[in-house]
């Protein structure tokens, strides 16, 4: 009788680095286009001029209160930190938000994860309702 050994596959999804990427709130469907600038030199940018502060046209396609949904041109690593720019009451705000994935869909288009980290130098405090509402265009 053979005895057959069966090596153990680990699990990607059950280890400690995996991260859920499922929204945690609702998310409403937007088609809009907005300007994101790495806050870090992009490396894997097809074009050697890719440094900080150089906006992306980038298409905002669904957001929630923490968290945005978007195309970008250029893949940004997880982790990274962009800005996003939108306008409230006229006024140009700058929101900071935490790449959580950026995955290839077809070339020079990334669909890309962001969850909001914070305000950049802003007086706006304002309940997050309201950055939804402009980044909806509302």
């Amino acid at each position: 009788m053979s005895q057959h050994l069966i090596e153990a596959v680990s699990d990607p999804f059950a280890s400690p680095e995996f991260q859920d990427r499922r929204r945690t709130e609702p998310r409403m469907l937007c088609d809009r286009e907005v300007s994101v600038i790495p806050c870090v030199a992009n490396p894997t940018a097809e074009q050697n001029d890719s440094a900080p502060g150089r906006p992306m046209k980038s298409r905002l396609t669904d957001c929630s209160l923490h968290g945005l949904g978007m195309t970008l041109p250029e893949r940004v690593e997880a982790g990274q930190q962009v800005l996003v720019k939108v306008e409230m009451n006229r006024l140009p705000m700058m929101l900071l938000y935490t790449v959580r994935y950026c995955v290839p869909m077809k070339t020079n288009e990334f669909r890309t994860g962001l969850r909001f980290s914070g305000y950049v130098a802003s007086k706006f405090r304002g309940e997050m309702r309201t950055v939804l509402g402009a980044l909806m265009g509302a």
